[in-house]
């Protein structure tokens, strides 16, 4: 195709409509794991078939998620970290923001507008129900054929996150993501019928390619020729990817921007356990998730998390980070959107043709 598929123009063209920073809410892409036939997933998240080309971390991605319940106002030690943040604090002239140097030409970040380019080709829940139906469909209908009655995984959809974590949503979760519902019945009733060899056999095949299960004959329909569930072009989206996540390295704009969120922090007593200044919001997220939960994923934030996460926002506000990083993102994830044109609209033709093919698996079981 030559002409801009109309969900690439929709992203270009809400760069124009400018929102205030009241209105946002911090960046960070969530990076989904996919679905492994059989096996259910450590995190609880649904995985897009295409959403696997959002596997690389780039410069300003976070690079670590972890799942947690909000602080509630019934935790006595909540007081204490009012009395830490610094959001009523102003940073010395020590940091003063290097923005005048750029600033007639400091974009505006808007809500609507992606800001990686991998959000381009992201699926909606919608879209993640119908291929979920039709692959269970096809499944069901395989494992009727020889003889089974098959209960289907439960379909469970990730947490609605905000692009840009504002420093509400800070002070309830800190660097950490709402846990998404589960379902543990409808996970034990699936599970529970595994333990039949035989039907376990059928569902799953023989060998270590599990060939012939009923599993992998349900993503051969789905996803001809090869069963595989990202778009045949996913190499290509990969390395277009890698490309726009390496220039964005030498960017002007975004380098003066983390080095004045770098000095803001610094200025507020924040170092790295080498003694070395944080570089971007990202570097001090990730040392945050690892040190203060030590892999227990769902406690509660600790207040000290709050207390830096809400001093991260200060000295976001305080530098106009939102406007100069993810505002910049967005121009840069336009100009990705023109030139990669053919090959997203490939992508997104791709992902309409295996929702055809599920709602037919889907119509197929309903209607035998």
């Amino acid at each position: 195709m030559n002409a801009l598929d109309e969900r690439i123009r929709h992203h270009i063209d809400a760069l124009a409509a400018p929102v205030t920073l009241d209105e946002i809410i911090d960046p960070s892409p969530v990076f989904r794991l996919d679905q492994q036939p059989g096996r259910r997933r450590p995190t609880r998240f649904v995985m897009s078939a295409a959403a696997v080309v959002i596997a690389m971390v780039g410069v300003g991605g976070i690079v670590a998620i972890r799942v947690a319940q909000p602080v509630t106002e019934s935790r006595s030690d909540q007081t204490s970290v009012t009395e830490v943040s610094a959001a009523d604090t102003v940073p010395g002239p020590e940091s003063t923001p290097m923005i005048e140097a750029v600033e007639a030409d400091v974009p505006v970040y808007t809500a609507d507008a992606a800001i990686q380019p991998q959000e381009l080709i992201e699926t909606d829940t919608d879209w993640n129900r119908i291929e979920h139906d039709g692959f269970e469909a096809a499944i069901a209908s395989c494992m009727d054929a020889a003889g089974f009655s098959y209960v289907s995984r439960p379909f469970e959809s990730g947490p609605s996150i905000p692009a840009v974590r504002d420093e509400s949503y800070r002070r309830t979760y800190g660097y950490s993501v709402p846990a998404s519902a589960f379902d543990a019945d409808a996970w034990a009733r699936f599970e529970a019928q595994l333990d039949d060899p035989r039907f376990k056999t059928t569902f799953m095949g023989d060998g270590d390619e599990q060939a012939g299960g009923c599993q992998i004959q349900a993503l051969h329909q789905l996803y001809p020729p090869n069963g595989w569930r990202v778009p045949p072009n996913n190499d290509q989206f990969l390395d277009a990817l890698n490309d726009w996540y390496t220039s964005m390295q030498d960017d002007p704009f975004l380098v003066a921007a983390q080095q004045d969120w770098s000095n803001c922090m610094t200025d507020l007593g924040y170092r790295d356990t080498n003694g070395d200044p944080y570089p971007a919001p990202d570097a001090l997220a990730m040392h945050i998730l690892q040190t203060e939960h030590a892999g227990q994923n769902e406690e509660p934030p600790t207040p000290s998390e709050i207390a830096a996460a809400v001093d991260d926002w200060t000295c976001q506000r305080h530098v106009d980070f939102v406007n100069r990083w993810y505002g910049r993102q967005q121009e840069l994830t336009a100009d990705f959107a023109s030139a990669n044109s053919d090959l997203i609209s490939s992508i997104l033709a791709w992902q309409a043709a295996v929702a055809d093919r599920a709602q037919a698996a889907t119509a197929n079981l309903d209607n035998p």
